[in-house]
């Protein structure tokens, strides 16, 4: 470690732990309660750590809800699902847009949300997103938990799927004895941010039984990139980085003209001057783009880093005494909105070119190199005039407005058997019914229109190929594409002016709208049994068992137009299933107080086994032991061995038509993907010289893979606890891990298919030729071009069945592998004193040791810790928490450290010497400088004898006091639009947050 770190390992080494004495505040006295990691009443897991997180550490943080509190957390290492990556960084699951509605999810040990099992009371939520891969915990309100318990380790032995970096449960109250109300208000001081806070509890008992309700209120108002400093307008050059503006966005109001290639990256030949209204132009207006002077767009206007969003929340608890049994019940219910806006959007108008048949076209009398790009539009016909361009749509910001109503509720008896055996039966169910409506661009392929072309069907134009086409209904040619267009009757769409010297009805035919609605849902019946077996010397042998019943589904539909003429409508397969389990555990006290013996004060063993059965397709058994030893009063030992595993999720198997990003897809390409020339493994279009690419035509399957297995993994920890007696209060803890996952579930990207194809046309024992298919049968392109999934066909020239060359399987796999070591460190100092109130000093830490992955399997592993890749989020390798408080009679006082260490930026551009493109630098890293922000709070809590004060807590709060900006990324790249300013999985964009609550207790 750096001595910066270890100076700030020094602060934090002030306060968290204090979490575990103050979190059962609110548990009923003499309840016996079923802790996390462990089936057996009473019992903490006995090697695992387990980190309690009670209700007053997170108002003690000054965070307004437990999602902003445990994105903190050092062993919730981001790269997850967060809400406000909306525009800066994606999320782990592979695709931005899955998160349907700005959820948030958790990530221990940065193994990825899907390795995270989150519950509610020990039980399963439904899933969130496009394809349920997180459980969104925006939806708990804080005014209802009690306590968040957290298990680093694998835990599949217990709770079966998922549970591979850790188990997250939030532990909910039963019953409220007390009237509260709530009120908050908080604002970010550099703008935006503005939250609004309410809730109520209120409850009512009677000689068997009570109820509780409780009722929440939230809501934040948006936070502009364009109020943050910090992501520079897109040029960096002042922080050493690139003017990213000037390549990725070098556009006017009106459109830039890009020669022979658009797209958002090509660099202009010509610009339009500003100021004029499009109509009659010609060559002589254009201005030469050399050093593009109408290049002002800020790719951050009207972007949000946080979202709009407002949240209601109800709870019900109820409990009845039935004889000597007993009855719980709760629902949950969330409804939560949000508005985000998503800045303005380039039209790259590639394969949509401006044509002569436009009235607006340019005419270009004198003869200007590159204005036109002359090609003919479809094999056969004649050669015509195009003109490439970007166009900036500068009056309309693209906005999403999202949804998602969640629901919970539970019925729990537990029954008294006989002696200390009790029995727990419970029923759940759970849903989130999510929607997002969002403006899209209009320049999809069209994937439901055909037209006869040369005696075959191909794919007819999409809305912006005929929008900026602007054939008028007379047209009678010969070309299929402009009689198709023609009898649309399209009002032609001028792109050499700004939008608002277009009619709405042009408008509307170049953007469109998706609307994606998603139902996911979860039933769980559960029955177990626990008690003691029989005494031994060590104490009393404990066992529990029991049975597990799931069901999980997940529907949803898409209404969208931009990938067609006519607004369509697609219903998503309905992909469901059952999982079955059986579970034990044993818990055997071999020394105890009876028989304790020098250096064994107490030894614990305990063993679990859990077989789960997943009835449409597979099972899996994983086992756990544990140890827990003291060999003397102040110290003890502790470890863990098991396996634990990840089920695909329930899209990941799915191989329904799915036509938004990240869906599953099949379509046709001749140019996309090229082998050596000569090469005999697969029919190349082109016999080109030797050293050179020749294209494959080839068939390409994207998304869902039934044949997926889980995930398995393997789990040792070791660790220790020392409280010494000759320090009263003080706790250390420090826990080894070592994690090793094979068969991880990855999709085969796009730019993965390239490197994978070299590889298997050259070498013979190439472990990727299971992922083509060289010389396909006609049955098998049959097949997949009648399939569903089918969207038809990117080439330059069509292709016949028979042309095709090679199926490419850019599927879901289970490829490569992850090892992971590291340290978890706590800390906690309660001083009590009796005129100067109470001291605490507690710290959480986590420092990683190693993070390799292993891309294919039999490759080499890459070592990807302290790595930033963008999308991927790799975990840094230290992370840390550490608070100092102080509680007198009435005032409370205190300051938390939270603290992220450097890390570094693995793919560095720098500009060429003309100033035109940005080139890779090999070999060389950007360092991102690591984070600190420091945190305070000030609370009074009002005499008894106050009168209507009494009861009363003010509450005053500053996250992020110092207003530390987060770290500069620079995270561009050529094919992106709107580089990272900042790395959004590590740092918020917020800025200091300064927020005041009242607390009334009746």
């Amino acid at each position: 470690m750096t001595k910066k770190i270890l100076y700030i390992s020094g602060i934090s080494v002030l306060a968290l732990a204090a979490t575990a004495a103050r979190a059962q505040t609110g548990v009923v006295a003499g309840e016996e309660i079923v802790v996390t990691g462990s089936n057996i009443r009473g019992v903490a897991p006995t090697g695992a750590p387990l980190l309690t997180i009670g209700t007053e550490d997170i108002l003690q943080s000054g965070k307004a809800s437990v999602s902003e509190y445990l994105r903190d957390l050092p062993q919730n290492f981001q790269g997850g699902v967060e809400s406000d990556q909306l525009s800066v960084g994606v999320s782990r699951i592979g695709n931005n847009g899955a998160n349907v509605s700005a959820g948030q999810g958790l990530n221990l040990r940065g193994l990825g949300p899907l390795s995270t099992l989150t519950l509610v009371n020990g039980r399963r939520m439904p899933g969130s997103g496009q394809y349920a891969e997180f459980v969104d915990i925006s939806n708990i309100p804080l005014a209802v938990i009690e306590r968040v318990e957290v298990v680093t380790d694998g835990a599949s032995a217990i709770y079966g799927s998922d549970a591979v970096g850790g188990v997250v449960n939030f532990i909910l109250k039963k019953r409220f004895t007390d009237p509260v109300t709530t009120l908050r208000y908080g604002e970010a001081t550099q703008g935006g941010g503005r939250l609004t806070q309410f809730s109520q509890t209120l409850g009512t008992t009677w000689d068997t039984g009570d109820i509780s309700v409780a009722y929440e209120f939230s809501k934040q108002t948006r936070i502009r990139a364009e109020d943050r400093d910090f992501t520079y307008g897109a040029n960096f050059e002042s922080v050493g980085g690139i003017n990213w503006r000037r390549l990725n966005n070098r556009f006017g109001v009106q459109a830039n003209i890009t020669g022979a290639a658009a797209g958002a990256t090509a660099n202009p030949t010509y610009i339009i001057p500003p100021n004029q209204n499009g109509v009659g132009l010609t060559a002589a207006d254009l201005l030469p783009a050399a050093g593009n002077p109408f290049s002002t767009n800020d790719p951050y206007d009207e972007v949000d880093l946080s979202p709009r969003q407002e949240r209601h929340s109800v709870y019900v608890a109820w409990n009845q005494d039935v004889g000597n049994a007993s009855l719980h019940a709760d629902f949950r219910y969330t409804r939560r909105r949000g508005h985000a806006y998503l800045g303005y959007t380039s039209l790259g108008l590639q394969g949509a070119a401006v044509r002569d048949t436009n009235p607006y076209f340019i005419t270009n009398p004198t003869n200007l190199p590159g204005l036109y790009a002359t090609r003919a539009f479809r094999p056969g016909l004649p050669v015509e005039n195009l003109i490439n361009v970007n166009y900036l749509v500068t009056e309309k910001v693209l906005e999403s407005d999202y949804a998602v109503d969640s629901y919970g509720a539970s019925l729990v008896a537990d029954i008294p058997l006989f002696s200390d055996w009790q029995a727990e039966v419970s029923f759940t169910y759970g849903a989130e019914d999510q929607s997002r409506r969002s403006d899209a661009l209009r320049n999809g392929a069209n994937n439901f229109d055909q037209i006869l072309m040369g005696g075959n069907l191909v794919q007819a134009p999409n809305s912006l190929d005929c929008a900026v086409m602007g054939v008028p209904s007379t047209y009678a040619g010969t070309d299929p594409t402009k009689q198709f267009c023609a009898a649309l009757g399209y009002v032609p769409f001028n792109p050499f002016t700004s939008i608002a010297n277009n009619s709405p009805e042009a408008v509307s035919q170049v953007i469109g709208f998706q609307t994606l609605s998603f139902l996911s849902q979860v039933w769980q019946g559960m029955a177990k049994a626990d008690g003691t077996l029989f005494e031994i010397p060590g104490g009393a042998v404990k066992l529990a068992g029991g049975i597990d019943i799931r069901h999980e589904k997940i529907s949803g539909n898409l209404l969208y137009n931009t990938a067609s003429i006519d607004t369509e409508y697609v219903k998503y397969n309905t992909h469901s299933r059952t999982v079955g389990a059986l579970y034990g555990e044993v818990l055997v006290p071999l020394v105890g107080a009876d028989n304790a013996m020098p250096f064994v004060q107490e030894l614990d063993l305990s063993f679990a086994l859990r077989h789960e059965k997943y009835f449409d397709y597979t099972s899996t058994t994983n086992p756990k032991a544990s140890f827990r030893w003291k060999p003397a009063g102040d110290l003890t030992l502790r470890g863990t061995w098991g396996t634990s595993f990840h089920a695909p999720g329930l899209r990941d198997r799915d191989t329904g038509p799915a036509p938004v990003g990240g869906g599953n897809a099949i379509s046709m390409s001749d140019r996309g993907y090229s082998v050596p020339c000569g090469n005999t493994v697969v029919e190349q279009n082109v016999t080109g010289a030797p050293g050179t690419n020749c294209t494959v035509t080839t068939l390409v399957v994207v998304g869902g893979n039934p044949d997926l297995r889980p995930e398995k993994a393997e789990t040792f920890s070791f660790g220790f606890e020392y409280q010494p007696s000759f320090v009263p209060g003080l706790r250390l803890e420090a826990n080894y891990f070592d994690v090793k996952i094979k068969d991880r579930i990855r999709i085969i990207s796009g730019g993965d298919v390239p490197v994978y194809l070299a590889d298997a046309v050259t070498n013979p024992n190439s472990i990727f030729a299971d992922l083509f298919v060289f010389d396909p049968s006609p049955e098998l392109v049959a097949s997949l071009m009648a399939d569903p999934r089918y969207s038809g066909q990117v080439t330059s020239i069509f292709r016949t069945p028979d042309e095709v060359a090679m199926v490419a399987y850019a599927t879901y796999r289970n490829f490569g592998a992850l090892k992971e070591r590291g340290l978890d460190m706590r800390v906690d100092y309660q001083i009590p004193t009796e005129r100067l109130g109470t001291f605490q000093l507690a710290a959480n830490a986590t420092k990683l040791f190693s993070y390799k992955l292993q891309s294919a399997p039999g490759a080499a592993y890459q070592s990807l810790l302290n790595v930033y890749q963008g999308a991927l989020a790799n975990p840094v390798s230290f992370r840390t928490q550490g608070r100092l408080s102080w509680q007198g009679e009435h005032l409370g006082l205190s300051a938390t450290v939270n603290y992220i260490g450097a890390y570094r930026n693995m793919t560095v551009y720098a500009m060429n010497p003309a100033g035109t493109a940005a080139v890779l630098q090999p070999g060389e890293t950007r360092r991102i400088d690591d984070w600190t922000t420091v945190d305070l709070q000030a609370s009074y809590a009002f005499k008894a004898d106050s009168g209507f004060l009494s009861g009363l807590v003010a509450t005053l709060s500053a996250v992020n006091v110092f207003d530390k900006d987060p770290p500069f990324v620079d995270g561009g790249a050529p094919n992106r639009a709107r580089p990272d300013a900042y790395d959004a999985n590590n740092a918020s964009g917020r800025g200091r947050f300064v927020s005041f609550q009242l607390t009334k207790r009746f």
